[in-house]
This record gives structure tokens, C-alpha cells and sequence, in this order.
């Protein structure tokens, strides 16, 4: 049996096997090898390796335990492929680097796919939803920082205490990530945000199963201002066919002092809450335009009102959309109440098949 050490013999290769008929040099896999402890250190310089060969990695339905993050750091192509991934044992991971510690951190790349990939975390049922521990909000899922064209295609991730999937800039108020998207999954059980937008543009999240979230499902907050640190902003976040089974707070949230051109929120679907957004913003900049432009909300269907909250909830925003939304809204409060307007311009609400139940009977607005 090989040790981790031998990995950085370049022509140690007893890790890898072809999966298809062009060979080796096409792409990669894992061979199987007995686990032993903590494996982080060997999938590293796998995934290194196979990065700077620019080959395609397979876990063939294989699972590492890895007690810390497993990274893709300065490369211009990546591929990992699942079935299979790599799991955590214990909350901490490594206690030294608690904080810091996803489970997958891409940094300063380009060109990053993840196909099938399975990541499980150690957050058992018995444990409350968010983290006592505040080192341990960090450990997301998957963690990316100033990439540009990430595609995470039916990633399933499972028993988290971080985000699913956190995006933001390598330094502070950096260059933000672009062109990531993110389609199908399952993603079940975590500790924060699904997908935590704090520093990218042109971001495409479709098709994805949530359930067991334990905040926002969309959330956008201060503390990066992307390339300007007081006027820096993100553009073109577009959320569709979401299914949020279970848990969460508002459906989206953009709150503070962060910056945002372009939202669409678009046939997403709720179980058990609203299909919320909460924009609380923080006043208009100082030539008068608002920090959050251009949102549109449109076609999402939720089954049940929430029994406190706001349903929409427009603060400091230049051009809302609302329209085209169905689902039952609270009986005892008015519309205004539920759809809450400040200080903005150019909002459109409705038409909405929104109804509330007068009289044993459902009158729409």
C-alpha cells in the first residue's frame, strides 16, 4: 500500500486508473485503497495532480474521510466527477483550523467542474440546526473565492454546519467570482445559507432540492464591496426552480449595506413558508440611487403562509417586479402589510394569484 508521501513522486501513479478508451492521459480515477484516518492529504495531491495533467477525477462511488479542506487553488481546469466524494467524521475536522475548514475550497481558479459529487458532514439530527460554536459556521460545503467559470452539476451535499455554497472574493473587497452556476442536487441539512452570494456576477442556480435549511435559501450581505468599498456591487443573480422541502428562514435575503444590479427569482417552490424576499437596505448612496436595482420576482408558488414576517419586504430598491406569484397569504393582515414598500421606485406588484381566506372563502388580489 502506497503512504500520502509517495503521491509526490510524480510517477507514483498507483492511484490512478483508466476509465475510458482513450487512457489515462484522458482521465482519472481513483483506485481503491483502504482509508485509513484522515485521508485530506492524499485526496489533496490527487486532486493537484490531476488538475496540473488537466484530467477529469472519478471517485467511482468511493468515499475518503477527510478532517479537513480539500482545495483547488491557482488552477486554470479542474473535473471531479461522482459518484462518491469525501465525508467528515467529527464537528471540528482539525480544531487548529476550525474556522476556515470547508469542505472544498476552490480559490483563484478558472474553468472548475463538479459532476455527481457527494460531500456528508458530521451534523447529526441531534444536533441543534445552527452551530453553537461560531468556528464552525464557516465549514461550508463548497467554498469559492475569485473563480471564473464553475459549473456544480447534481452535486448532492448532506449534514453540513456552514453553507451549501458560499461565494466571495480571495481578498477583502477583491475581484468577485463570475460565471458560476449551479444545477440540480439534493441538498439536505446544514447550519447556515444555501447559496451565500457575497461576491459574484452573472451567478445561474437552477433545478436544486433543499431541504433541513437552517437561514436563507438566497442571501446576500455587507461586508465585500466588490472592487470599490463603497459602491462596489454584484450583477445578474438569477435563482429558478428552487424546491425548498423544508426548514429556512426567508426565501432570499439581501440585508446591509450590500450592493446588487439584477435579481430574478423565478419559479421557485415552497413547502410549509412564503417564497419571501427580505431587501432591508441600508439608505441611498450619496448621489440618490439605491445600492439595489432591478429585481424581479416572478411565478414562484409557496403552499402556506408564514405566521409571522413580512411576505415581501421592498426597502431602498429601484425597480421591483412583483408579479404572476401564487399561494396563500395571511387572513387577519392587509396586503400593505405583508407586501411592505419603502422608499423605492419603480415597484410593480401584480397581477398575483395571492389570496386570503374572508369569510370561509378565498378572495385574491
Amino acid at each position: 500500500m502506497a503512504t500520502p508521501q509517495d503521491l509526490y513522486d510524480e510517477t507514483a501513479t498507483w492511484w490512478r486508473k483508466p476509465v475510458a478508451e482513450g487512457g489515462a492521459g484522458q482521465t482519472t480515477a481513483l483506485r481503491e485503497f483502504t482509508p485509513s484516518g484522515d485521508n485530506t492529504d492524499t485526496l489533496n495531491t490527487v486532486v493537484a495532480y490531476a488538475c496540473s495533467a488537466r484530467e477529469a477525477l472519478h471517485f467511482d462511488g468511493q468515499f475518503y474521510p477527510c478532517e479537513d479542506s480539500i482545495f483547488i487553488r491557482g488552477q486554470g481546469f479542474a473535473k471531479l466527477h461522482g459518484p462518491g466524494g469525501w465525508s467528515r467524521t467529527t464537528d471540528e475536522g482539525l480544531k487548529n483550523n476550525a474556522r476556515n475548514n470547508a469542505h472544498l475550497r476552490v480559490i483563484d481558479s478558472t474553468d472548475v467542474e463538479l459532476h455527481g459529487l457527494e460531500l456528508i458532514g458530521a451534523h447529526t439530527i441531534d444536533e441543534p440546526a445552527r452551530s453553537e460554536a461560531s468556528e464552525w459556521e464557516a465549514q461550508h460545503f463548497v467554498w469559492l473565492q475569485t473563480v471564473k467559470r464553475v459549473k456544480l452539476c447534481g452535486v448532492n451535499l448532506t449534514d453540513g454546519w456552514g453553507d451549501f455554497v458560499s461565494c466571495s472574493s480571495s481578498t477583502p473587497n477583491g475581484p468577485p467570482c463570475e460565471d458560476v452556476t449551479i444545477t440540480g442536487g439534493n441538498w439536505r441539512h446544514n447550519g447556515r445559507m444555501g447559496v451565500l452570494a457575497n461576491g459574484v456576477n452573472r451567478l445561474r442556480w437552477y433545478g436544486t432540492k433543499v431541504s433541513r435549511l437552517a437561514s436563507s435559501c438566497y442571501h446576500v450581505e455587507s461586508g465585500e464591496r466588490v472592487g470599490d468599498p463603497v459602491r462596489g456591487y454584484q450583477s445578474d443573480h438569477r435563482v429558478q426552480r428552487i424546491s425548498l422541502l423544508s426548514g429556512g428562514k426567508a426565501f432570499a435575503h439581501i440585508t446591509g449595506d450590500a450592493g446588487l444590479r439584477g435579481l430574478l427569482l423565478q419559479g421557485n417552490l415552497r413547502r410549509g413558508n412564503w417564497v419571501s424576499l427580505y431587501c432591508d437596505g441600508s439608505g441611498r448612496l450619496p448621489d440618490g440611487s439605491a445600492r439595489i436595482r432591478d429585481v424581479s420576482v416572478l411565478e414562484n408558488f409557496h403552499d402556506r403562509a408564514a405566521p409571522g414576517g413580512y411576505y415581501m419586504l421592498f426597502d431602498t430598491i429601484d425597480g421591483v417586479t412583483h408579479q404572476y406569484n401564487e399561494g396563500p397569504l395571511r387572513s387577519n393582515y392587509t396586503i400593505a402589510q405583508q407586501i411592505v414598500r419603502r422608499d423605492c421606485r419603480g415597484v410593480r406588484v401584480g397581477p398575483n394569484d395571492l389570496w386570503r381566506v374572508v369569510g370561509g372563502k378565498r378572495v385574491y388580489t
